[in-house]
């Protein structure tokens, strides 16, 4: 489990640091992908238990309003502050390194102690401000404070796990970090599971709170996995807070204020999408939900696995200055990330209601929510390429120790987004769909921003990098969404009356999918986009180490 062996100083690194990043990634992606594996297992357990359904709605907007939006929170306040800091104060020594980690620990215990108890003891008033046409009802008003006080001693633990996972990041140690965040989501899966089936029956109105209890269990478990990887270096760690006398510390906090800002501003998203949704009826602030989350199953795993692994990197590049660095790996993720999540966004799009219909469609799920759920998906999954690269072009920002810039960019965004949001959905006949694409048009518009400003900071990239490349990888997605549209029509109409319902949807949803890679890849190929010869030449370096391997 320990991948701390292969970092800058080791001789395994003759390859360079892609080389590692590229490594690192993949392992990461690995784990990450198990962990969104067993997340859709737990939505599809919700949509079987619980139906989109004002119980459903409570639990997704207490847990993703408040809970999730805080620990969150606390991991952008964190991870462009700490880590960096971390790397630098380690120049000076491990014991000072140590220090600084003793302190941020203990202001990030006392503050976000101080907030559970805040949530657990004002729980009807903050639900009654936040949500009211959803606690209206007594017994969903009842099962709101439940939720709020089973989860909030998870926002503590999770919180805390930031920490010791910053900081072997700043060590170049991903395996275990991941392996926690994979485990997070497990226990929640299986303590809901447990609890509906073995304590509760989901006709019981309590029995939502399975997912709480597992909430707080994999909080725990987070935490509790990540230290024995630093095990040999909590000897150093001093709990204290001496704010002053602690190297860093005050270089943390004056980094912090334009975080919170864009923090306060984006915090208001899911409360204000979740607000709107309510008014528009029971049970849509749900389908918002499972649409999102099945647009957010691709950049959960290999974006989110890119922009963990680049930031020491990119960190390191900054300090030392190197523009050129600093250039060259964005272009070459934003064209690799491009190549991929553009096609998939078409894929999603027109397959969406066969897909939805396959994942949740069971159970207490009614059918007639379908419609609502796979238009979600199609407006979130339009924004699918910027969403992949947003938490990546924000580490270059943070590594030059630059957290004005992506925070009030992100936050006059935002304020696109809830006005959208508002104006949209209560005021225009698009109403959810309104809601859907505030996202994607908030953050389409942020990282186009973020882009333009950040390259007068970096060397200049020709433009003959850029401009064909887009031209051709527009074509490639258009030819395979025109394919994926037709196959899809042609096989809907023939399997309908040959196959049972779901047999028929997988079958369709792999056919259709296969064709659309088959030509995406040749007309890419017949372009000849790079990274097409690039994934070529690698498979078929593997292949002949294989073959010596033999």
């Amino acid at each position: 489990m320990d991948d701390g062996l292969l970092t800058e100083d080791s001789p395994l690194s003759g390859d360079g640091s892609g080389a590692q990043m590229a490594f690192f990634a993949v392992v990461v992606a690995a784990f990450l992908f198990v962990r969104k594996f067993v997340g859709m297992i737990k939505e599809i357990l919700l949509a079987h238990y619980f139906g989109a359904t004002a119980t459903t709605d409570v639990f997704k907007q207490v847990h993703g309003g408040i809970i999730t939006n805080l620990w969150t929170d606390a991991e952008q306040l964190l991870r462009p502050t700490y880590l960096p800091e971390f790397i630098k104060q380690r120049e000076e020594g491990e014991g000072q390194a140590w220090r600084l980690t003793g302190t941020v620990s203990t202001m990030a215990f006392v503050f976000l102690t101080v907030v559970a108890v805040g949530l657990m003891v004002f729980a009807r008033t903050i639900l009654r401000v936040l949500w009211p046409e959803l606690v209206a009802d007594p017994q969903i008003m009842a099962l709101g404070v439940l939720l709020l006080w089973v989860m909030a001693p998870a926002l503590v633990l999770y919180s805390l796990s930031l920490v010791p996972e910053l900081t072997l990041h700043a060590y170049k140690r991903f395996t275990l970090p991941a392996f926690a965040e994979a485990s997070y989501n497990v226990l929640v899966t299986a303590v809901l599971f447990v609890g509906v089936e073995f304590l509760w029956h989901p006709d019981n109105p309590h029995a939502i709170l399975a997912a709480g209890a597992g909430v707080l269990t994999g909080a725990t478990a987070r935490l509790l996995i990540m230290l024995p990887g630093l095990w040999s270096k909590l000897r150093m760690l001093k709990l204290s807070l001496n704010v002053r006398g602690t190297a860093g510390v005050t270089t943390m906090l004056a980094l912090m204020p334009p975080i919170v800002m864009g923090l306060l501003i984006s915090m208001a998203r899911p409360i204000v999408d979740g607000r709107v949704c309510n008014s528009l009826g029971e049970g849509m602030y749900t389908a918002l939900d499972y649409g999102r989350r099945l647009s957010d199953a691709g950049i959960m795993i290999l974006p989110l696995a890119v922009s963990l692994v680049v930031f020491p990197y990119v960190s390191e590049w900054a300090v030392a200055g190197n523009r050129r660095r600093l250039s060259e790996s964005l272009l070459g993720m934003t064209r690799a990330l491009a190549f991929l999540f553009v096609p998939v966004s078409v894929g999603l799009i027109l397959l969406a209601y066969p897909l939805c219909d396959l994942i949740y469609n069971s159970g207490k799920f009614e059918t007639a929510t379908l419609p609502q759920v796979a238009l979600a998906l199609m407006c979130y999954a339009s924004g699918l390429f910027f969403y992949s690269v947003e938490g990546s072009i924000n580490k270059w920002y943070f590594a030059m120790k630059d957290t004005w810039t992506p925070n009030w960019v992100g936050a006059l965004w935002a304020l696109g987004h809830l006005t959208m949001s508002i104006v949209g959905g209560l005021y225009t006949p698009l109403g959810l769909a309104a809601v859907a694409l505030a996202y994607p048009m908030s953050k389409t518009g942020k990282v186009i921003t973020l882009y333009l400003k950040l390259r007068p900071r970096l060397e200049r990239v020709p433009a003959r990098e850029v401009w064909p490349f887009i031209g051709k990888l527009l074509l490639s997605s258009a030819v395979m969404g025109g394919v994926v549209w037709w196959v899809a029509g042609q096989m809907a109409a023939a399997l309908e009356a040959q196959m049972p319902g779901k047999l028929s949807l997988v079958v369709l949803l792999l056919v259709a999918s296969a064709a659309g890679v088959l030509v995406y890849l040749t007309m890419a190929a017949l372009l000849r986009i790079e990274e097409v010869g690039k994934v070529w030449e690698w498979a078929r370096h593997k292949v002949k180490r294989l073959r010596r391997g033999k």
